[in-house]
């Protein structure tokens, strides 16, 4: 994982400067540079931009041009552009570290945009091994260059293609000599945690990198959060103290909700609902879904106490309060258990008020409105009601054999209507075979299970209807091998020849 950071580290604008001083020895007018710098300095990157590309153009030579225009395009996303452009200036400037550092950097972020944007995967490798190659090339140049070091680091890091010594080996150079620097001592935190998956030990030196990084930088919410995660992981620290770091950084990160996911979490830690309670409520004027963590711990507690009604009040509050995006998972367990567990004191209509709620708010997980139409076909005896969810959950999953085929379930059996079940049973079937499943009797294998219930429903359906061409037609398609296949068969013949 990189750094947070998205600015220049201190060695890296200290490079940068002690580039654009070579003004001096460019032909191009020193007050020409001296605008573009102005107006870069004032963030305005096209207008900066477009004053280092005239100077570039007509001087290839001029390393500060260069830099400051490749500096600009990386401001505006620009970052293959950057790559590519700073170019030009490599040959007459053999020994210049920060124009290698400045394509390696633009290199880096490419593959960071081209994985954000769902590119190619081959690409984003590509990019990242451009990044390891220029910054190697600003590190030859440069031995003591702590901005390139981190830099090829990070995307050495992205490749994993086992160069782990050689990352640690640069990391640990740059803060010998630079304890200070944010970016190694985070990206030393992050190895060391990757590593305590597998080594419980290795959280120890993970705490220890994030928290230095946070001494660094004591705004980055992003170092205290995984210094805590650290510190949990080691098994020692009382549920109580970690709460009081968790806010820390939860303070820290207003649009991010880890913190606000591990304090809900120890709020079933012994003696600490009420603390974990209290840290969610003062979050709330930081981050808005603070909201929906402590309504929902709330309603917990409400529903656990035979108060359903209320129960359903304050998750539904806790709903609203999500804002735009998906549910953290552990919040949509609980608020679905109060909705759809026969357990919870509540009636069919409250329950839909809360599953209503839900599904407007998150209309892409199909598991609400299939946990309804569970409940509602099931318990409450409602195959209308039922029927209204399934259709919900096809919409929400239109490739999933086995919600098209448990929409048809209802159609056929609850509400004993097989001509609107049958398109349902065949959309099952055409999905599962354009996905190549295979039927399947292992409660696992949800979609599998599907494509066998649909084929088995659907031959039932055109048997009880004596549509023997058509079940002779279904059973030649079905797969090689599926147990009633040969059954409808025989008595498709059977009755054909009479």
């Amino acid at each position: 994982m990189s750094s947070p950071k998205s600015t220049l580290t201190s060695t890296m604008a200290a490079t940068l400067a002690a580039a654009l001083l070579a003004v001096l020895a460019s032909p191009a007018r020193a007050g020409d540079l001296e605008d573009a710098r102005a107006l870069q300095s004032k963030r305005s990157w096209e207008a900066a931009a477009a004053k280092y590309e005239k100077l570039a153009e007509a001087d290839p030579a001029n390393a500060a041009a260069a830099l400051g225009w490749a500096e600009c395009l990386i401001a505006l996303g620009k970052y293959e552009l950057a790559a590519r452009k700073v170019g030009g200036a490599f040959d007459a400037n053999p020994a210049d570290a920060s124009l290698r550092l400045v394509r390696a950097r633009a290199w880096y972020l490419s593959g960071l945009q081209v994985e954000r944007e769902g590119g190619d995967g081959s690409t984003i490798l590509g990019n990242m091994s451009e990044a390891v190659r220029w910054s190697r090339k600003a590190i030859e140049i440069d031995p003591a260059n702590s901005a390139a070091k981190v830099l090829c680091a990070q995307a050495l890091l992205y490749k994993n293609q086992g160069e782990l010594k050689e990352t640690m080996d640069l990391l640990n150079e740059v803060v010998a000599k630079d304890p200070k620097c944010f970016d190694a001592h985070f990206e030393l935190g992050q190895i060391a945690f990757n590593a305590g998956r597998r080594d419980r030990t290795q959280f120890v030196a993970a705490e220890k990198h994030f928290r230095d990084a946070f001494t660094v930088d004591p705004t980055s919410g992003a170092a205290l959060l995984r210094a805590t995660w650290s510190k949990q992981w080691q098994g020692k620290a009382p549920a109580a103290e970690l709460i009081d770091d968790y806010l820390a950084a939860g303070k820290l990160l207003p649009e991010d909700t880890g913190a606000l996911t591990a304090i809900f979490k120890l709020r079933k830690s012994k003696g600490c609902e009420d603390k974990a309670v209290a840290a969610l409520a003062a979050l709330q004027s930081v981050n808005k879904r603070a909201k929906t963590y402590a309504c929902t711990a709330e309603a917990e507690r409400l529903a656990a106490g035979g108060k359903g009604g209320p129960a359903v009040d304050k998750a539904v509050e806790g709903v609203k309060a999500w804002g735009e995006g998906d549910i953290a998972n552990e919040l949509n367990v609980i608020l679905a258990d109060i909705a759809w567990n026969p357990g919870t004191r509540i009636d069919g209509k409250e329950r839909d008020l809360l599953g209503e709620a839900m599904w407007k708010a998150w209309p892409n997980r199909v598991e609400n409105p299939s946990n309804a139409g569970v409940w509602w076909r099931d318990i409450g005896k409602d195959a209308k009601r039922a029927v209204t969810w399934y259709l919900r959950a096809a919409e929400a999953a239109p490739e999933s054999p086995q919600v098209l085929n448990d929409t048809g379930v209802v159609y056929d059996y609850n509400l004993g209507e097989p001509e609107k079940a049958e398109p349902w049973y065949r959309k099952a079937i055409e999905k599962a075979q354009e996905q190549g499943l295979e039927p399947s009797n292992d409660a696992k294998d949800v979609e599998g299970m599907g494509y066998r219930d649909a084929l088995n429903n659907l031959g039932k359906l055109l048997f009880v209807q004596k549509r023997w061409k058509d079940l002779k037609a279904h059973a030649e398609s079905a797969p090689d091998g599926f147990p009633a296949a040969a059954g409808w068969l025989r008595a498709a013949d059977e009755h054909l020849k009479n």
